[in-house]
């Protein structure tokens, strides 16, 4: 009885702890003629401010810029993305809470867009 308790209980735990996790979005570039080894695949937290070769590419590049206009979005929410992704303030949070924000709709034509320069968003959480 007490054993069945202690396994629910902990149970419970660990669901609590899982459903509180992180939540991210993973942007992933095959083919990256940038990689540390040639040719690879890349990855990185969007909004992350880590140094990165994908981050790099996107911000650094114009990759980001012209990925957003590639995209239907609004002008105001690009404008966002922008500054969630390249900016000082920056970070996986900002970025997820802002592509959260976003109907289905947006966020399926987002991910069009990267896919047509090669990117692709995976969503965690």
């Amino acid at each position: 009885m007490r054993k069945g308790l202690l396994l629910t209980v902990l149970s419970l735990i660990l669901l609590g702890v899982g459903a509180c996790g992180p939540r991210s979005v993973t942007v992933i570039k095959s083919d990256c003629p940038y990689g540390p080894r040639g040719r690879g695949e890349q990855w990185a937290f969007m909004g992350s401010q880590k140094e990165s070769l994908i981050v790099n590419q996107l911000c650094g590049a114009g990759d980001l810029e012209k990925i957003l206009a590639a995209s239907r979005l609004p002008v105001e929410k690009k404008d966002q993305i922008y500054l969630a992704v390249c900016s000082p303030e920056a970070s996986p949070q900002r970025f997820y809470k802002l592509y959260r924000s976003l109907s289905l709709e947006e966020r399926l034509d987002l991910k069009k867009a990267f896919k047509k320069f090669g990117y692709y968003l995976n969503e965690y959480g």
